[in-house]
């Protein structure tokens, strides 16, 4: 699976590393790449899609699924 999502909230470096780390620590997570530049991040693996939703809810960055 791979998916794009925007996410707004991603305002400097530091929230880019906070969310690579969240990322790092999900199960079926094999790769993925965040920009502050355009405020995405793609994400590939055999991961639960909900729980990368719900996990970056909480550390106060919620995402919206972008088409590729």
């Amino acid at each position: 699976m791979k998916i794009k999502l925007r996410i707004p909230s991603i305002s400097c470096q530091g929230c880019v590393k906070r969310i690579e780390n969240l990322l790092k620590g999900i199960k079926g997570v094999e790769n993925f790449k965040v920009e502050l530049s355009t405020k995405t991040a793609v994400i590939e693996g055999e991961f639960e899609k909900n729980e990368i939703f719900e996990r970056l809810k909480e550390i106060g960055y919620p995402p919206e699924e972008v088409d590729y």
